[in-house]
């Protein structure tokens, strides 16, 4: 969970594993987000971007937001050998994919 100020913040549900019937593929980790303090949520459609990072049993390991706009996402598979460093400029609704390395 990353809130940017008092009113507005952002959490992940974590992926569900189990294969859903219609689409024969695992769902992908939700992001919703709060512009009331949390009282109500709204989940963000995902962007290509963002599903591309999301494919196979990969989950959001920070998730860190600076204003209601500007934010940043690292998400990775379960042995930690792919990362994805993602940025958003309007709240989450759409995500790039930013180069980086990782050092370990």
């Amino acid at each position: 969970m990353a809130f940017a100020d008092a009113t507005n913040g952002w959490i992940w549900t974590l992926p569900k594993h189990e294969v859903t019937r219609k689409t024969g593929k695992a769902n992908p980790p939700e992001i919703y987000r709060t512009s009331d303090s949390g009282v109500t949520w709204l989940r963000i459609v995902h962007d290509p971007t963002l599903e591309e990072c999301l494919m196979g049993e990969r989950y959001v390991s920070l998730l860190d937001f600076i204003n209601r706009n500007v934010g940043w996402a690292v998400i990775r598979n379960a042995d930690d050998s792919t990362y994805c460093l993602l940025r958003t400029l309007d709240g989450g609704e759409h995500w790039a994919h930013l180069e980086a390395r990782i050092v370990k």
